[in-house]
């Protein structure tokens, strides 16, 4: 049954990431409880031409805060022992799961901007369980398991995505309520995260890392009586942290300066911006899926496809370096197409096809880079410097993607 250590890594890793996919594919719901009360009443919701500021200020905020929070959960990750991590991580995010449900049952259209404010404060505590505390703790756990565990990890973070997509479009077919929609899409989000608790049961069962901090040996007891009753001996495991993490550092810097600027680009651009590009189409029913389809799946998809290709041959740091690079041209191109409304700046590229062609790009060689640079980091390192590399990486992670959350916010401001 060694084949169910995989699948559960892989089902784990995409709980990390679901719930920060899950608020961001919701975005007709919650596009709908943002919607401009003035003139619309009613739960059969159509695309109107002007956005509510609250509607166009959703997913760029939805990235800041959600970052911010992950953040937080990925310094915390270095004072908590994997199993504490993963198991409160999972705690959270049904926290935040269950409140967002029961909005699904309210009326807020007499306070959009409390729902508002609510919707983030959960989107972050959600944030914060998963991609800052699932996420570092699978990413530490899997360092003890062959390399090929690995690669589950990072496909289990691209699937979430795309699950999260299908799921969203699947809901938006099976009924035009949008309300009925959004209730379904975080019931199925609850069963998965309860699911995923039951596969890191299991994993966490076949764990035969050396730095599992919950070993319950007799050895390993009176070691750690002697440490916290002798302050040479604590002072001695400190300076060991501190080196792990210096030599870890120093021989990964370049990788993981790749790894930085590629998630800085990305979310640069998506989703704050690439979700307020529209279809030129008069057909109703392609605008009502364009950003499900065009914008998160499209990226989705081509992050899973570029990863996958990352296995196929290694880059060095020059070429990936050079490579991560050239992806800041698709900053511009997403901003010259048909994103509405602009004020600012014109509309170069008003065609549906040429956005999804980018859009899919983007995402292509965003998950190539990202997997390329994750296996440099790790292929880098000594063996005893696994765990300590997996919580670095989660925490460059966060804090490249907050840094582009901040820029994509300010790129929607100047658009």
């Amino acid at each position: 049954m060694q084949i169910l250590i995989p699948i559960s890594f892989f089902v784990v890793s995409a709980t990390s990431f679901l719930p920060y996919n899950l608020f961001m594919n919701a975005h007709e719901y919650f596009y709908f409880k943002l919607h401009n009360t003035s003139i619309f009443n009613g739960t059969d919701f159509k695309p109107i031409a002007e956005e509510t500021v609250l509607q166009r200020k959703f997913e760029g905020y939805l990235s800041l805060f959600g970052g911010v929070a992950c953040i937080i959960g990925a310094a915390v990750n270095l004072l908590l022992t994997t199993h504490f991590r993963v198991y409160a991580g999972h705690a959270l995010v049904l926290l935040s799961l269950i409140p967002t449900i029961f909005y699904t049952y309210t009326d807020t259209d007499d306070y959009q901007q409390d729902f508002f404010n609510i919707s983030l404060i959960l989107a972050s505590l959600a944030s914060f369980g998963s991609i800052g505390l699932i996420g570092g703790g699978i990413m530490g756990l899997v360092s003890g398991f062959p390399s090929h565990n690995l690669k589950a990890v990072l496909f289990g973070q691209s699937a979430a995505g795309i699950c999260a997509t299908v799921l969203s479009i699947v809901c938006q077919i099976t009924t035009s309520d949008l309300i009925w929609n959004g209730r379904i899409y975080f019931l199925i989000a609850t069963c998965w995260t309860l699911m995923s608790i039951l596969f890191y049961r299991y994993v966490s069962i076949k764990s035969k890392t050396p730095y599992d901090s919950d070993s319950d040996s007799e050895d390993d007891t009176n070691a750690l009586i002697r440490s916290d009753s002798d302050p040479d001996l604590n002072a001695v495991r400190t300076v060991s942290d501190k080196d792990l993490y210096m030599r870890t550092l120093s021989k990964s810097k370049y990788s993981l300066a790749c790894l930085m600027l590629t998630l800085t680009i990305t979310l640069s651009a998506f989703p704050g911006v690439a979700s307020l590009v529209k279809s030129v189409s008069h057909s109703e029913a392609w605008i009502g899926y364009f950003s499900s389809i065009c914008c998160f799946l499209a990226f989705n998809v081509g992050d899973g496809c570029g990863r996958a290709l990352s296995g196929m041959k290694k880059m060095g740091t020059k070429w990936l370096t050079i490579f991560c690079l050239l992806r800041c041209v698709f900053i511009p191109l997403i901003i010259i197409c048909n994103i509405h409304p602009r004020y600012h700046t014109p509309t170069l590229l008003p065609y549906d096809g040429v956005f999804l062609l980018v859009i899919l790009l983007f995402g292509i060689t965003h998950g190539h880079t990202f997997s390329i640079a994750v296996d440099n980091i790790t292929g880098s390192v000594d063996p005893e410097c696994g765990e300590v590399s997996g919580s670095i990486i989660n925490l460059a992670s966060v804090l490249s993607a907050f840094i582009g959350s901040f820029i994509g916010i300010g790129l929607v401001t100047l658009l």
